[in-house]
């Protein structure tokens, strides 16, 4: 199954602002989406994902692998 459609309405995905302002409910954050998108299912699993990285893309600078695990905004 194609499964892209699915990864861009989570890209796309915001919380509409009356919500936020009637209820308090939070905007849905870059750093949120990377956690749907795969960063709470490594943690389940015992994958350190900054390693993992390191090994599958050799040079990848810390700058990025602290935008991609959360660390950075």
């Amino acid at each position: 199954p194609d499964i892209q459609p699915m990864l861009n309405l989570i890209a796309q995905l915001r919380m509409p602002e009356e919500l936020q302002d009637r209820y308090g409910y939070p905007e849905i954050t870059d750093r949120a989406k990377r956690k749907i998108l795969g960063l709470n299912q490594a943690r389940l699993f015992g994958v350190d994902v900054r390693s993992k990285l390191r090994e599958l893309v050799p040079g990848v600078t810390d700058k990025v692998l602290d935008r991609v695990v959360g660390v950075a905004a």
